[in-house]
């Protein structure tokens, strides 16, 4: 997680400690005791020292222990505590239960959450959502600890239930968010989206602070706001913008070489150079660790040995074109990817020449070898392996392009028992490579997607297990690397005669591809 100090905004830290009163039900909260359980479900997940006996439950098949600890210091008959084991958190909670002796319970919860507030203070973050039923959810949330606190009521109801997050901590909620784009959720509810360089904040991006409302666009080193960008408030209305320099904007004489903020030696500086500046990590007065280079329009976001790129980087060219790969003296070695400005995207290696380039939905456009990796000198694949796998792309393409107006234009005879039954069904006025049926139908999001069956009602399970296996095949080759498998049984044999692969979209999960064999059967979805 990205550290408060290290951002334009500081937030201040205050605890309270005292008694607070519910007047509703005259509970009384203790201040001193909530801290306790803290502590406890901060640093051991199954609450070993406030965890009691078993005691019997009959609302919930789940064990329940009764606590050791009491939240209140004055609590009524109509409230209860207990420890459970959560199954979907896979840890264990203190819950307490205030029934509000026939209130609506809303406005308790409301005024529970504020006396809450006042024992803990403000580097407590406050989410609000609403559940299922319409009903507020408040939690709070400690980034120092992983510790949250959620109040909601239901019915004449109050519940608090505290628990340790920190298996969920910060999410990737999009895409790549280890060398590449992505999109990650901070627990503190703080939302990046940008480039990634080995799991970490680095490159050019965008992080929206949930705290005020503010973003700031630009570039980040090693977790740090460092680099050219800007900020703006809640309104989108631009503060301010420059060269930052520890989450500070700072002034930078272009014309003055060498050092001008931080330790250039061994530390964290910013030096001024000929045709632009570094910012990043010294070792010895050379650029050494995580870095940021500015040069002639060019920007380098990585690591460096000695002055050198070394490991893994991102090139952003003066056509805006984004090159993510392992760099040594400047130069890409290996696998890298190359993601040009107009959303196509080449796979390839540095020194074979050998790669891919696909589309926008990161379906193949082809394959072959770029001599000195020019654009301008590239030979494409042959071969009948190769003639197989550029029909099944376009397929698949011709099924894509109708996607977005969910397959209007190809949907033929609505499946009328679908129909009785609420439900939507239609046959597809568009085969897959002229083989059988095609049928459009929803899932239970509601989406359209359009099943394939490919082998048709009389192919033995020979020819079956041969046509999932050349598919299977296609499935590895026909799509770049912002797919990833959710599900791969493998290739199917005379044995294994049931198996499915599932492939979805990193930076558009709604977008899914499937291929499946069972028995004699072979089908494939696309969502």
């Amino acid at each position: 997680m990205i550290a408060p100090n290290r951002l334009p905004v500081a937030l201040a830290v205050t605890f309270v400690f005292s008694l607070i009163i519910f007047k509703a039900n005259a509970q009384q909260l203790s201040c001193d005791n909530l801290q306790r359980i803290i502590k406890v479900v901060a640093s051991d997940s199954a609450l070993t020292a406030i965890r009691g006996a078993e005691v019997a439950y009959k609302y919930d098949k789940a064990k329940h222990y009764a606590p050791l600890v009491s939240l209140w210091v004055k609590s009524n008959e109509f409230s209860s505590e207990f420890i459970k084991y959560d199954d979907d958190r896979h840890t264990f909670a203190y819950n307490t239960m205030v029934m509000t002796e026939g209130t609506s319970g809303k406005g308790e919860a409301r005024g529970m959450l504020a006396e809450f507030r006042k024992c803990l203070g403000n580097n407590w973050v406050l989410k609000n959502d609403v559940n299922r039923l319409g009903d507020s959810v408040y939690y709070l949330k400690s980034p120092a600890d992983f510790v949250v606190i959620k109040i909601y009521a239901s019915d004449d109801n109050d519940f608090v239930e505290l628990y340790n997050d920190s298996k969920k901590g910060d999410e990737c909620i999009l895409g790549n968010c280890d060398s590449n784009f992505g999109a990650k959720q901070f627990f503190n509810e703080d939302v990046y989206s940008g480039t990634f360089i080995e799991g970490g904040v680095s490159g050019m991006g965008s992080m929206k602070f949930y705290s005020n409302g503010s973003t700031y666009q630009g570039s980040f080193i090693d977790d740090q706001i460092a680099g050219y960008g800007s900020v703006y408030n809640e309104k989108n209305e631009l503060v301010q913008s420059g060269i930052f320099f520890k989450g500070q904007v700072v002034a930078v004489d272009t014309t003055k070489k060498g050092c001008q903020f931080g330790n250039c030696e061994n530390g964290f500086g910013l030096k001024v150079m000929d045709g632009g500046y570094y910012v990043g990590n010294f070792k010895n007065s050379l650029l050494d660790g995580l870095g940021e280079l500015v040069l002639y329009k060019t920007y380098y976001y990585g690591n460096f040995t000695a002055n050198q790129t070394n490991g893994k980087g991102i090139l952003i060219n003066k056509e805006g074109d984004y090159i993510f790969g392992d760099y040594k003296k400047g130069r890409l070695s290996g696998e890298f990817e190359w993601d040009y400005i107009n959303k196509t995207s080449k796979e390839a290696n540095a020194e074979t020449g050998k790669g891919s380039l696909f589309d926008e939905d990161n379906i193949l456009i082809k394959s072959g070898t770029w001599a000195h990796m020019q654009d301008a000198a590239f030979t494409e694949n042959t071969g009948a392996d190769y003639i197989e796998l550029q029909a099944f792309v376009k397929a698949l393409k011709e099924f894509y392009g109708y996607r977005a107006t969910g397959y209007k234009q190809i949907r033929g005879e609505e499946n009328k028992m679908l129909k009785l039954m609420g439900a939507e069904g239609y046959k597809s006025k568009v085969l897959f490579r002229g083989m059988y049926g095609a049928y459009i139908s929803t899932d239970k999001t509601r989406h359209y997607y359009v099943r394939l069956d490919l082998s048709g009602p009389s192919t033995d399970k020979a020819k079956a297990i041969a046509m999932y296996n050349k598919y299977y095949v296609n499935f590895a080759y026909g799509v770049g690397s912002r797919w990833t498998a959710v599900t791969d049984d493998g290739a199917a044999d005379a044995v294994k005669t049931k198996a499915n692969v599932v492939l979805q979209n990193m930076f558009d999960k709604s977008k899914i591809i499937s291929l499946s064999i069972n028995g004699s059967n072979v089908a494939m979805e696309i969502h």
